[in-house]
């Protein structure tokens, strides 16, 4: 029987880097999901996952924009009395 005290599912539960051609960071989380994610040279671990949730965070700024302008573009072409088209070229 497991009486261990269960991890919420984003807790970091152990963190290790595996060096060999790359150098990656093994994440494991609370519900037992493992994350591996590539280090970048010259940087030390912490830095790297730093510029790594960086990176991630405005690639996932950049989505959200894009998918508010395909909401509103959508909403747009709600309020159209017609479809609106043009020939490629025009």
């Amino acid at each position: 029987m497991n009486t261990a005290t269960p991890q919420p599912e984003d807790e970091i539960t152990h963190v290790l880097y595996l060096i060999g051609a790359s150098a990656y960071a093994c994440i494991t989380t609370g519900d037992g999901r493992k994350v591996d994610i590539l280090l970048q040279g010259g940087q030390s671990g912490q830095n790297s996952l730093r510029a790594f949730a960086a990176a991630k965070q405005r690639e996932a700024a950049r989505a959200g924009h894009m998918a508010r302008l395909a909401r509103d573009a959508a909403d747009w072409l709600d309020r159209q009395s017609g479809p609106i088209f043009r020939r490629a070229g025009e």
